[in-house]
């Protein structure tokens, strides 16, 4: 555990030192360039003419400017290096690509003619150094999460799928420093990926090989992170698992993995709905919207959370008039002021307080309003908490 602590003060004191960074920069590009000063003439100083070691002086602390300037405006000095990525790197491209033309137009500009390769070379070297000090630090970083032993670890984990889902949740263990737990292997049904690696993690296998890598790994956690996988899939796959004696977890859902919330503090146990091997009911919108248009709609608890999405998705469907019924006035009202600001005139929006359970008022609407269609979202949503009244709920 030492060296865990030796890295970790040494990152520490030089996590966000822009100054010190800049002055690196600074000192790497000035090498850079006078390194492949030094390549152009085979290594020896003396063949140098002194038009260029002259030329040189007068242009570098231009170059040093201009490439610091692009480094500071593409945020580089503010980035946390420790979990630096594509992004960063794409990052650090853009200021080199912008630093380049910074130096063409000091060629432009002054009557210091340095040869080709100076300036070829130079660039590339200058990019390279200052990027490779920057991902040292992520790479050290990396080195310092792995560096407890396999002796204190306590979940021993395997991960189904490798996809993105699957990777932020190796991400997550590998960034965690408070979870003694490490993520052994990863399978996924994808043969070409097998032997390949996600974050230094190796892909040993397919759904097949799971007991035999459980008991390889020792393994006591497996966690499914297959979120957009067929429910059938998701079903055989757990069926594999519950051969083993290891705890099966699984991510809540697709709508996570969309909404980048996968999270490790997020997993949550198997449960019974994850068995019944039901694939998700595929809805074809265009159909339901021809069968809305030009209709009159009504939706009963229309401002609730289910009645209110219900009429956003109807008003988009061009209806002939929709009806919100709801007995709560407050409701109703936030749902029609947001339809008439979103649609204004072009939705014919009428708006009635009432409850399903008055067969007078209902009969009412009917004869008026004559509904098409009716959408009943008055009902008590709250199944656990209606279990202790259920009579209500059967008269709702």
């Amino acid at each position: 555990m030492k060296k865990n602590s030796l890295l970790s003060s040494i990152l520490n004191k030089i996590q966000h030192v822009s100054i010190a960074m800049a002055l690196l920069d600074a000192a790497i590009i000035a090498g850079s360039y006078f390194f492949a000063l030094m390549i152009r003439f085979d290594f020896h100083y003396s063949w140098i003419d002194r038009y260029y070691t002259t030329g040189y002086a007068s242009v570098i602390i231009w170059y040093i400017l201009i490439d610091v300037i692009m480094l500071h405006m593409f945020h580089l000095y503010q980035s946390v290096w420790k979990f630096a990525g594509a992004y960063e790197l794409l990052r650090s491209v853009y200021a080199w690509v912008f630093a380049q033309v910074g130096v063409f137009v000091i060629y432009l500009i002054t009557d210091v003619q340095m040869p080709v390769s100076f300036y070829i070379i130079g660039g590339l070297l200058s990019f390279g150094f200052t990027t490779m000090v920057r991902f040292m630090y992520r790479a050290l970083s990396v080195f310092k999460d792995y560096g407890v032993s396999d002796d204190a670890i306590v979940e021993r984990v395997m991960v189904i799928g490798a996809g993105a889902a699957g990777r932020e949740i190796i991400q997550e263990y590998m960034h965690s420093t408070s979870l003694k737990a490490k993520v052994f292997c990863v399978v996924d049904d994808d043969a070409r990926l097998v032997k390949k690696y996600i974050n230094g993690v190796p892909i040993e296998g397919t759904r097949e090989d799971i007991p035999d890598l459980a008991n390889k790994y020792d393994i006591n956690k497996i966690i499914l992170a297959i979120p957009s996988a067929p429910k059938r899939v998701q079903k055989e796959i757990l069926d594999i698992c519950s051969s083993t004696s290891c705890r099966v977890q699984t991510i809540p859902g697709v709508y996570q993995l969309l909404n980048g919330t996968v999270s490790i503090k997020n997993l949550r146990d198997v449960d019974v709905e994850d068995l019944l091997g039901r694939d998700t009911v595929e809805t074809d919108l265009s159909k339901i919207g021809n069968f809305i248009k030009g209709k009159v709609v009504m939706v009963t608890g229309g401002g609730g959370s289910i009645g209110s999405e219900l009429c956003r998705q109807v008003a988009e469907k061009q209806p002939k008039a929709l009806i919100i019924f709801d007995i709560f006035e407050g409701n109703a009202y936030w749902i029609q002021l947001e339809l008439k600001k979103k649609y204004g005139s072009s939705l014919n929006l009428i708006t009635l307080i009432g409850s399903v359970r008055n067969m007078s008022r209902l009969d009412s609407i009917m004869d008026e309003y004559k509904p098409d269609i009716i959408f009943h979202a008055a009902a008590h949503k709250h199944v656990p908490l209606m279990e202790d009244s259920p009579n209500e709920a059967i008269k709702n």
